[in-house]
């Protein structure tokens, strides 16, 4: 047995220890992402001068073995609901926020270079595009693992649905530019956007074959209902084929696998027996769980096998400012939007905010996709990307709690505690015979306005509950136009060839597994 593989394993086992305690004991400077990756540049560095040995980043190795089961996962266990329902904001962030990255990124890495920030290396306006590629992959983790579901529903949705769209889109795009043949020009953004729109339409389509196909077969094939073992290793096996037939076919293996898991998530999941649908969703997350912690600390360990004398440091720092802005502007156009048109925002300001900064954090995919380069500017791509991903994914992700603690960021139960102090606190000087705990919101602010701490929730403080009972949900949305005529084509029949009569009339009391 190797020496590496008995440090990722330790590195694994102190990474879930880690999640559980920082969770429970709600650390905030502390996450488990950025200590997987410091425990593994810290074992790297060790090898390295001990035995004067480094271990070399596998971008194959990431790309079709790591990255597939986080992705399907993802897919798997989505809460299919509240996804679509958020989809406008998750695709302008995933695609239309991403494409504004590669632009302003684009731009700025050609200007600083002809600057000067990186001496006498040189990267090509091809080279500059490859590199701002790779810059616009996000990396989710540590936000979606302090924006938790159950307290933040929507915020949760988009930075997870953003997450895996964004990482797909900015492969999308580095493929699109590394297969461009001819001068980059003005009219090459147009014809690499209709290659991106091809290569986006098609990984898709693909997914959803895949998926349909699977539910087909589960159909079908009954008997296999009496083997759990077989009913799970086939959906697992058909996924990855998904991927790996995409990639083959030079598309998106990422689309497609995320498109596969939500087809098999709406529609396979009902053919299995009752022993896989317990099972599918429990084996699946482990797997995602595991792959995203061997992915921080395979970052962390891999970094001395980059061969490299020259850091440019000073470029890194312009390139992580220029996602800075870059993402503000993002994160602003849609709030400016609202404002003319004069409608409510869907997230609040202190969201937003939150939203600008998980989008500054690069991970893996970023430093996997700088492997994929192989010309002149190689060693300048590599060792910045390199640098913007170790300051991102280990500074960001510890300053990422007070960060959300200085905006004001607060769970439920966090703002109902708050709302309740503040009341006691201001009820003695009321003119009312309540108990603290009985007076409404709304008499404390007509009383008391000009004292209203701004941070709290609107839709709270207009409540006329007693603010020891304060809840803070969503009114149910009505469906919409597209919504309304898919339930009537999926009821009518999608479900009726994919499903079967049978097994939907007991469709109600089975729960697809959710994110």
């Amino acid at each position: 047995m190797s020496a590496e593989t008995l440090i990722v394993t330790l590195i694994l086992v102190i990474y879930v220890i880690s999640a559980h305690i920082i969770e429970r004991k709600k650390f905030k400077y502390l996450h488990e992402s950025g200590l997987a990756t410091l425990l593994g540049l810290v074992c790297g560095l060790t090898l390295y001068f001990t035995q004067q040995k480094a271990i070399d980043f596998e971008e194959e190795l990431f790309f079709n073995l790591i990255l597939p089961p986080i992705i399907f996962a993802a897919g798997y266990s989505l809460k299919k609901k509240r996804f679509f329902d958020n989809i406008g904001m998750i695709v302008y962030l995933g695609i239309v926020g991403t494409l504004i990255q590669f632009l302003f990124l684009s731009t700025a890495s050609y200007l600083l270079i002809e600057a000067g920030l990186t001496g006498n290396a040189k990267l090509t306006l091809r080279e500059c595009m490859l590199f701002a590629a790779i810059m616009s992959s996000t990396d989710t983790v540590a936000p979606l693992s302090m924006v938790k579901d159950s307290a933040f529903p929507v915020l949760n949705s988009i930075l997870f649905g953003e997450g895996v769209i964004n990482d797909a889109v900015s492969i999308l795009i580095f493929r699109a530019v590394s297969t461009f043949e001819g001068k980059i020009d003005s009219s090459s953004f147009l014809k690499i956007g209709f290659d991106f729109l091809y290569l986006f339409i098609m990984s898709v389509l693909i997914g959803i074959i895949f998926g349909l196909l699977n539910s087909f077969l589960f159909r079908k094939a009954e008997t296999l209902r009496e083997y759990p073992v077989r009913e799970v290793s086939l959906i697992l096996l058909t996924a990855y084929l998904s991927y790996l037939v995409s990639e083959m076919l030079h598309f998106s293996g990422i689309i497609t696998l995320f498109v596969a898991g939500i087809f098999m998530a709406h529609y396979t999941y009902h053919n299995l027996s009752e022993e896989s649908k317990h099972g599918t969703n429990l084996v699946f997350e482990s797997v995602a769980f595991l792959a995203e912690a061997f992915v921080f600390a395979y970052l962390g360990i891999s970094i001395m096998g980059v061969k490299t004398n020259d850091y440019y440091i000073l470029f890194g720092l312009g390139i992580f400012a220029t996602c800075a802005m870059g993402r503000f502007l993002v994160v602003l156009i849609p709030i400016l939007f609202d404002r003319i048109m004069r409608r409510p925002s869907t997230l609040k300001l202190k969201e937003q905010t939150i939203i600008w900064y998980a989008g500054l954090i690069r991970g893996a995919i970023a430093f996997a996709l700088s492997f994929k380069v192989h010309s002149s500017g190689r060693v300048l791509i590599i060792s910045s990307t390199m640098f913007v991903v170790l300051c991102t994914t280990m500074a960001m992700s510890f300053l990422l709690q007070p960060f959300s603690g200085y905006m004001g960021l607060r769970t439920p139960e966090e703002e109902e505690k708050a709302y309740k102090e503040f009341s006691e606190y201001y009820a003695k000087n009321l003119k009312s015979d309540k108990p603290s705990h009985e007076i409404s919101m709304s008499e404390i602010i007509r009383e008391k306005q000009p004292y209203i701490n701004r941070s709290f929730s609107m839709s709270a403080t207009t409540s006329d509950k007693p603010t020891g009972h304060i809840t803070l949900l969503a009114e149910k949305k009505k469906d919409s136009f597209i919504e309304k005529h898919w339930k009537k084509f999926d009821e009518g029949y999608m479900k009726p060839l994919f499903v079967g009569e049978q097994k939907r009339e007991t469709e109600s009391t089975d729960e697809p597994p959710s994110h």
